[in-house]
This record gives structure tokens, C-alpha cells and sequence, in this order.
């Protein structure tokens, strides 16, 4: 029912073309055909809270002629309430070139029964030539014709019948098209009756929960009809593709096979094709050919002829809606849309001795067609696909800024159809991204010391026509840049705290490369901790799908899930660290590598003296996962997703011109303005004294430390409080003697597998591995999930070894390693003084990941 709607005010548009016939550029009143089966109109359905709108009658009958297809609507529909009013207001719309709109009847019932015709009753139709997609580029030449009914009330009943005949050179009297099933509520009736010649071989593809269809011979027709009222709510299966999630949807195609389909096109597209000689689109494209003969480079040159120099217009006129316009025209306007620029093109290459297709897609992509019939209704964009050296190259006339061939990406279209002589559908897979689309890489300068404030090179990197289309248009998108910056760093608590200011750098563009990459100045005013470590390696990030439930799907529960793809996140850091105390960092990312569920994440580290470069990649490989696998890998992705990627940042070494600035940036962070929204942080604010305490008792002012560490078990609430000051102790090795009974305390207020285990390293860290087993064993006995207990397991395997029970050790290990992984270098950041057996020494050296560590569960 696209041609008749309802309406607000609409605006003129004076005609963008030469106009068609008289006949067609108004409607013509006649009676209906005498091949239309008239339907009953439902009765009104009195509510005390009626619709705006009720429907009562929806008739769609279409019969297709050897070569025009007519189309009749007949609608009634009665005003429910005020709110349904405008619903009276009635737009007719055709495309005056290949249409014709013929009225048949507009009639007003009002509440008390009498009956108005509109028509006989003078009342006129407004007519006017509107462009609704002007912003989109896009001209489509189509007629609207409207209807003010006078004088409608509350009550009232409309009814119209039209009929829209349409000839088209392309389209011919094929039967092929597609029509959904729309709700018709309690009260209404809907109808859709199709009629082909009985000699036409018509098939009929219905997708799930359409309603049923009687099919039987009328003389020298074959009669197609659907009748049916209110229809259930029905959802899709989230996250699926059109494949799984189309519905009530009924396909009609006389074509025999997509062959035919192609060949509706393909003399269009080869008459329009040609070069005329001696023009000056001839003389373009020679002179490309005596620049060179590279096939490759004469391909990059003529496709920037027609990126850089022919606009882009959605020319969608009468049959321009799919024959091209004729390259010698698309050249002299310099404007077409994706079918007169890609015959430009072809005619191009053509002359260039570049083989090359134009291929029918569905520019957004639709795996849905390789399951439908053979129709041009599927397609709304055609490309060019060169080969070169057995390389396929995928061109688009109406995109920007591609220059190098290599940098082309295969589209997301699902499926092409050449247009060839014996044409089949062609499925089109995308491979894993070979450029990222999303790259960024940063540079966090903390030779000054960590406690001077943060000094951050931030390059953020685009890749092939996009960078290209921001270089161009630099000058202009400059100050959205700009903005971006400034909005981003402002909802950073952590960097607006520090007093961070960001300003825009300048740019490099490679364009062999096809690279921009725009640097990003960052200062701060006062230190940056804590957070900036923690977000220095991307962690990983698998999916973990819930099984679908009733809410999530009311029909093909178990397909695949769609993920977006191909994707490609590429992240660099470095950390400069300072010269003279390259220990104030404990690495705890390490190399890794995992693939599940159609992505792939690669990590690598470089821990050197004086910097840490963590290097991170997350690709995908597939758009599609199968749903039982997913669901089966959900304890999988959460394990793997546990190797959390953190830098810690190890305050105690700091050196000893240090340990006032630390103090000192503790007592700001617990006495500076909060941003709205944002809670102060009083554990990370007692972490930096106790860290401030750690290096004043591991430099020999045990005065001062001991002073301070007396405030902080003052001040100690609970056993988390008392917990993290054992922990800190545990982990940096100092002041251990103080740690014991703090240690117990924590264990006294709360026995949680979280204070357990602290205690249950410092005991291992003073050789107390009996101590340290019973400790591990009762923090296992609290946790509810096992991947919580595997800190404990590697704990306890390390004891296990110093007592010489290897053999028991190691199964401690590979159940561990198995539940959280990188936990083993976890521990060794912890630098704990152990000699461990040959057989775990071993068992560590092989791991392929031994350097490796994940974050740490505290």
C-alpha cells in the first residue's frame, strides 16, 4: 500500500524531468475492472476505547498482462477518534513514466449512515511533484496526487479504490514481486489475490508464518489469494541475519532461473556501455592508457576519474529506476547514480583492456536472497568487479576517496548476480579485515617519574578511503575533530581530574600506504595513575551468548548468530619508563593468543628497561556463528575473558624524592572537587599511603613508616580495610612483621576466600607452606564459581612443590592454568623467593605463554 497513505503537509517541488504523457501526469477516473472480485467490508467494531483507526477492509489484486502488470486497491477504514483524523487525508502517488494512477472510487459514510461520493460530489485532488529523499541524493520523479475529504467527523467511514498499471521495459508483464501480511486487527479483513496467465510457470516462496493460500485454475489464469484478519505478535531471533528473520513474506516469480533475471539487464547495461568516438570521454581515457600499462594502475586511474569528477544522484526516474543512463551522458553531466556510473566505468576499463562485470548486489547486505527466488526486487545497487592476474577488485563508482586497488575491501552484500550470459547467483564471502577499522596508538611518557604529570602522544590511524576522504576534506572537518577531542577527554574523570588538556597535533597521510594518522597532544597537570595503567593492553572480549528464550524469538530459535564482520581493532601502547627505576612496573599482560567464537585476539608485550609496549589485535573471521557452539563455549569465553591485561603500577619503588609527591597526591585526591557524578575513591586514596608507607620502610625512614602504618590501622573499619593492607605487604615483600597480625585480624572480622588468600601468601612469601595450603584450601571452600578458586589452586601447587610433593603440584597447576589464564605469571610478578621442583620449573618452561600473566583478584 506504498501508494496510497496518509499525510501531513507536504511541500512543492517544481519537475526535475521532461514530463510523460498527459495521461499519466494526472489521474484518470474510471470504474473498476471487470476482472476484480469484490470483497465484504467488515462492520464496525464499537470500543469504549476504540483505535484511532480501525481498519476494515485491505483488498490488494494484481494481475499480470504479457507486458504491464495492474495493480487494484480498494481500502475502508473507519475514524476511531480524533487522534485517527488525519488518517482521512488520502495521498495517491505514481511514477507518471511508467505508471498510470486510475481513481475508481473515494466514498464518506458518515456516523448516521448517510453516504457521500467524493467524486460526484466535486471534491477535487491537489497535484504535485514532491522529492521526499532530496537529502539522500536521490531523484525519483514520482507524482502525488491529494484528497482532503470535507467535513469528516469521529465515526466516519472511508473507502477508496484505485488501481496503479504500470509498463516497463524492464519489468515487462513478469510476475515478480514481493508482498507482506500486515496485522489487520480484530475487526479488519485483508486480501491479496494475484492473477497470472495459466501458461506462466509462477512460483511461490512463502517465509514462516505467512498465511495459508488457495491456488487453483480460473479458464486461462491461474489465481493465487490470501484472506486473513488479526495475525500474532511475532518476534525475530535476536542477533540473526535476514535469512532467519524474515516473515510473513510471500516471494512471486515467473523468472525460471537467476539467468533470466540477468539477462532483463544485461543489453541495457551493454547498450549503454560505449565510448563515442572522437568524444572527450574518449580522450580521458586514452590518455590514462599512454600513462600507463600497469592493468592494476589503469583500473586506480579510471576509478578516480569517476570518484573524484562525477557526483553522485540516485537517478531512480521511471525506468531509470533500473536501466542506466549512457556513459557518454553520465560524462557530460557529471553526476549519476550507481548504474550510470558503473556503465561509465565498464566502458572505461573496456577500453582499457581491464576485464571487468557489473554485478547486481544488495548494498546493505541480504542473506535472505540465496533462499529466494530469482527477482530483481532483491537487488537496489550494482557494482563493478575487475579481475587482474586472478585477482577479483570490487569497484564502486559512488564512493570516495579509493586509490589503490589493494586497499579495496570485499563489500557486505552476501550475495552478486553478474550480469552474463548464464548468469547464476554468486555468493560473496567476506575475509577477515587485512587494514584495521578501528587503530589507535599512544605513547605515555613517564620518564620524568610516574608522580610528574603525564605527558601522552595519542595517534589515532584511519586506513584506506576514509582516510583519504578526511584528508581531502581536512580543512573542513578539522573543528569536528577538535570537539570529538574535547568531549571525549571531558567525560574522563580520571584525566579532568589530573587537570588533563588535549589538543589536536598534526597529521600524517601516506597515501601509497593509504594511511592518515591524526596525533593527539595530551598533558596533565598533576599525576595520572592508576586507571591509565589499567586500560594499557585491551583485554579480551568473546562473546558469551544467553540461549535464546521465548521473548527472544518465536521462531527459528537456534540460528546463527550475526556478528558484525570483518572487524579489525588494532591497539599499540608504550610506556617510557623512568631510566633510574624501571621496577615501579610490574607487567602483568604477557603474550597471548585466542581464537573462539569467530574472533581471534593476538596480544604481544616487549617489557624492556626503560619501556613497556603492549600490542593488542582483535579480527574477526566470520559474520556467522553457529548457535549451538556458541551456547556450548559460554564457560570458555568467560575463562578467557578472566586474562584481564593489567600493568600494575608498584608505588612502593618509588624512589625516595617520590614518596612526598605520592603523599601529597593522596591528600589531594581526598580533598579536590568531585566532578557531577563522581564518587571519591577513598580506597585508592588509603592504597597511595599505604604504598607511600611501603617505600618510606623500604628507603630506612622506619620512623615515618611506622607512623604512617599506625594511622592506617587506626583508621581500619572492617576486614577489607585490614585485608588490603595485608595484601600490599604480601605482594611488595615489606614489613612483613607487621602484615602478620593484620593479616589475622582481616581473617577475624571476615573469613573470605578474599582475606584467606592474602593471608595465605604472606605465609607462602616466609616459607610457611603448611600455613599457606590450609589457607588456600578454606579460601576454595568459600568461593561459589571453580574459575574463583583458581588463584588459590596455583597458590597452593607452589607450596605443594616446596614440600616436594610435585605430583600433586602439578595437577594443582594445570587445573589452575585451566580456570584463569596467565595466573602463573601472576605469581612471579610477585617476585616470591621459591625453588621450586624440577618438574614444575619445567612444566613452566614449556608453556608456550609462560611469560604471560592476567590481572589478579586483587
Amino acid at each position: 500500500m506504498r501508494y496510497l497513505t496518509a499525510t501531513a503537509a507536504l511541500a512543492i517541488v517544481p519537475a526535475i524531468h521532461a514530463p510523460a504523457s498527459a495521461a499519466r501526469e494526472a489521474p484518470q477516473f474510471e470504474v473498476a475492472p471487470d476482472w476484480v472480485v469484490a470483497r465484504d467490508v467488515a462492520e464496525p467494531v464499537d470500543q469504549n476505547q476504540p483505535d484511532s483507526v480501525q481498519l476494515l477492509l485491505d483488498d490488494e489484486q494484481v494481475r499480470y498482462f504479457d507486458d504491464y502488470r495492474h495493480r487494484y486497491l480498494r481500502r475502508a477504514f473507519r475514524i476511531g477518534n480524533s487522534d485517527g483524523l488525519s488518517a482521512a487525508t488520502l495521498t495517491m502517488e505514481w511514477d507518471p513514466e511508467t505508471e498510470e494512477l486510475l481513481v475508481h472510487k473515494v466514498i464518506q459514510t458518515r456516523a448516521d449512515g448517510t453516504t457521500v461520493d467524493l467524486l460526484e460530489d466535486g471534491q477535487d485532488f491537489t497535484l504535485m511533484r514532491r522529492e521526499r529523499e532530496l537529502e539522500k541524493a536521490t531523484l525519483n520523479g514520482r507524482l502525488t496526487a491529494l484528497l482532503q475529504p470535507e467535513g469528516v467527523e469521529v465515526g466516519d467511514t472511508i473507502e477508496y479504490e484505485i488501481s496503479i498499471v504500470s509498463r516497463h521495459d524492464v519489468h515487462g508483464g513478469h510476475a515478480s514481486d514481493l508482498y507482506g501480511f500486515r496485522d489487520a486487527g480484530v475487526h479488519g479483513r485483508r486480501h491479496l489475490r494475484l492473477t497470472v496467465p495459466a501458461d506462466r510457470d509462477v512460483a511461490i516462496k512463502a517465509w514462516p508464518h505467512s498465511p495459508d493460500y488457495d491456488r487453483r485454475r480460473d479458464g486461462d489464469t491461474t489465481v493465487f489469494e490470501w484472506s486473513y484478519g488479526e495475525l500474532d505478535d511475532l518476534t525475530p531471533p535476536e542477533w540473526a541475519s535476514n535469512r532467519y528473520t524474515t516473515h510473513r513474506l510471500v516471494e512471486v516469480s515467473d523468472f525460471e532461473d537467476w539467468a533470466g533475471v540477468a539477462d532483463s539487464l544485461r543489453q541495457h547495461f551493454i547498450d549503454t556501455a560505449v565510448i563515442e568516438p572522437g568524444s572527450r570521454l574518449e580522450a580521458e581515457v586514452d590518455a590514462i592508457a599512454a600513462a600507463t600499462d600497469d592493468p592494476v594502475r589503469r583500473a586506480e586511474m579510471a576509478l578516480a576519474l569517476v570518484e573524484d569528477r562525477v557526483r553522485y544522484v540516485n537517478m531512480a526516474l521511471g525506468v531509470g529506476g533500473f536501466v542506466p543512463v549512457d556513459a557518454e551522458t553520465t560524462w557530460k553531466r557529471r553526476y549519476g547514480d550507481c548504474k550510470g556510473n558503473t556503465v561509465l566505468l565498464w566502458a572505461m576499463l573496456n577500453r582499457l583492456g581491464v576485464s571487468s562485470v557489473p554485478m547486481l548486489v544488495n548494498a546493505g547486505g541480504d542473506d535472505s536472497i540465496g533462499e529466494g527466488l530469482p527477482m530483481l526486487a532483491h537487488f537496489n545497487h550494482v557494482l563493478l568487479r575487475a579481475e587482474i592476474d586472478g585477482k577479483h577488485y570490487w569497484l564502486d563508482g559512488t564512493r570516495t576517496g579509493d586509490l589503490r586497488l589493494a586497499h579495496l575491501q570485499v563489500p557486505g552484500v552476501d550475495y552478486a548476480l553478474p550480469l552474463i550470459e548464464n548468469a547464476e547467483l554468486i555468493r560473496v564471502v567476506q575475509p577477515p579485515a587485512q587494514v584495521p577499522t578501528e587503530h589507535v596508538s599512544m605513547t605515555i611518557d613517564y620518564r620524568d617519574g610516574l608522580l610528574a604529570p603525564a605527558d601522552i602522544e595519542m595517534d589515532v590511524i584511519f586506513h584506506g578511503s576514509l582516510a583519504t576522504t578526511i584528508e581531502r576534506n581536512w580543512e573542513r572537518s578539522r573543528d569536528e575533530f577538535e570537539k570529538k577531542v574535547a568531549e571525549g577527554f571531558e567525560a574522563d574523570h580520571v584525566f579532568t581530574a589530573a587537570g588533563g588538556t588535549a589538543v589536536l597535533g598534526g597529521r600524517q597521510f601516506d597515501e601509497e600506504a593509504g594511511t592518515l594518522a591524526i596525533r593527539f597532544d595530551i598533558q596533565t597537570e598533576r599525576p595520572a595513575l592508576s586507571e591509565l595503567w589499567l586500560e594499557a593492553a585491551k583485554n579480551p572480549s568473546f562473546w558469551q551468548a544467553e540461549p535464546r528464550t521465548a521473548s527472544q524469538g518465536d521462531f527459528n530459535r537456534d540460528a546463527p548468530f550475526r556478528m558484525r564482520h570483518p572487524q579489525y581493532e588494532l591497539q599499540e601502547v608504550t610506556i617510557l619508563l623512568p631510566e633510574e627505576n624501571p621496577d615501579i612496573v610490574r607487567v602483568m599482560v604477557g603474550e597471548a593468543r585466542y581464537e573462539l567464537n569467530g574472533r581471534v585476539y593476538e596480544r604481544e608485550v616487549e617489557h624492556m628497561e626503560d619501556k613497556v609496549v603492549v600490542t593488542t589485535h582483535w579480527y574477526t573471521t566470520t559474520d556467522k556463528l553457529d548457535y549451538d557452539e556458541v551456547i556450548s563455549t559460554r564457560d570458555e569465553a568467560e575463562r578467557l575473558n578472566r586474562d584481564t591485561g593489567n600493568i600494575i603500577y608498584a608505588a612502593w619503588n618509588v624512589t625516595p624524592d617520590e614518596i612526598d609527591p605520592l603523599l601529597d597526591h593522596a591528600e589531594w585526591l581526598d580533598t579536590r572537587e568531585l566532578a557531577p557524578g563522581e564518587e571519591r575513591d577513598d580506597v585508592l586514596i588509603d592504597r597511595f599511603r599505604h604504598q607511600a608507607a611501603l617505600a618510606l620502610h623500604r628507603t630506612g625512614d622506619k620512623a615515618r613508616a611506622a607512623e604512617l602504618f599506625d594511622r592506617l590501622v587506626a583508621e581500619a573499619r572492617d576486614a577489607h580495610d585490614y585485608d588490603l593492607l595485608c595484601w600490599d605487604k604480601a605482594v611488595s615483600g615489606l614489613a612483613l612483621d607487621r602484615a602478620v597480625s593484620e593479616c589475622d585480624k582481616a581473617v577475624e572480622l571476615g573469613r573470605t576466600g578474599s582475606t584467606l588468600e592474602s593471608r595465605a601468601l604472606l605465609r607462602l612469601r616466609q616459607h610457611d607452606y603448611d600455613g599457606a595450603i590450609a589457607d588456600y584450601e578454606a579460601a576454595m571452600e568459600l568461593f561459589d564459581e571453580e574459575h574463583e578458586a583458581a588463584y588459590s589452586l596455583y597458590g597452593r601447587a607452589l607450596a605443594l612443590s616446596m614440600l616436594g610433593r610435585s605430583g600433586e603440584a602439578l595437577g594443582d597447576f594445570d587445573t589452575a592454568l585451566h580456570r584463569m589464564p596467565r595466573v602463573d605469571a601472576m605469581f612471579a610478578s610477585y617476585k616470591l623467593d621459591l625453588d621450586l621442583s624440577p618438574e614444575v620449573e619445567t612444566r613452566m618452561a614449556r608453556r608456550p605463554d609462560a611469560s604471560g600473566t592476567s590481572g589478579g583478584a586483587h
